[in-house]
């Protein structure tokens, strides 16, 4: 079990977390419209509470399985959820399942941001839970599980109405995963320096 910890990155995650639910939440307001809260405010809702819900319990609580893994569960609901909503204003893909794609700079960086979590919390739950018996191991199989969820989603996304299924959006979602556990992995160094 590990210890409470109360390193201002965890502070940071708490306040960011709070921060952006409560501006997702007034976001209609603040622009001078009507309330409205679409599927759009419910992603950004869902990953700003989950950004909060890991700073929390970095500073709340030990080292808990259980805890981990419904933050997991539902961070993952989400991304399949936004990746498997169709669009049926949108004409359906033709052609090549999985094709390079068009380049978007913002579509990218949705990408690469929305899977860092993933990664992140993908192998937070295996070392709270002791999966994986080797921990060399562990950032290996998080980054197949990452790479996997990527590929069932583009996958899907070649049937779904409105959506399109790109080897880019596939291999930013696993630049994403390789950052979340990049950054787990730099946390766990720094807390154990400091201990």
């Amino acid at each position: 079990m590990g210890k409470k910890q109360f390193a201002p990155i965890y502070i940071f995650l708490l306040a960011a977390g709070i921060g952006g639910m409560l501006f997702t939440v007034s976001f209609d307001l603040l622009r001078g419209g009507q309330p409205e809260f679409g599927i759009t405010q419910l992603a950004g809702f869902v990953v700003c509470t989950i950004i909060a819900l890991v700073g929390w319990r970095k500073m709340a609580f030990p080292q808990n399985p259980l805890w981990d893994g419904s933050i997991l569960l539902i961070y993952l609901a989400g991304v399949l959820f936004m990746g498997l909503k169709p669009d049926p204003y949108v004409p359906h893909q033709s052609g090549a399942i999985l094709p390079l794609g068009n380049f978007g700079v913002l579509d990218l960086f949705v990408n690469i941001v929305g899977f860092i979590p993933l990664g992140y919390l993908t192998l937070s739950y295996f070392h709270s839970a002791a999966l994986v018996k080797k921990r060399g191991l562990s950032p290996v199989w998080a980054m197949l599980g990452g790479v996997v969820v990527s590929l069932v989603i583009e996958l899907l996304q070649y049937r779904i109405p409105g959506r399109f299924s790109s080897m880019l959006d596939l291999l930013a979602n696993g630049l994403g995963t390789f950052a979340g556990i990049c950054y787990f992995q730099l946390e766990q160094r720094f807390t154990a320096r400091r201990d």
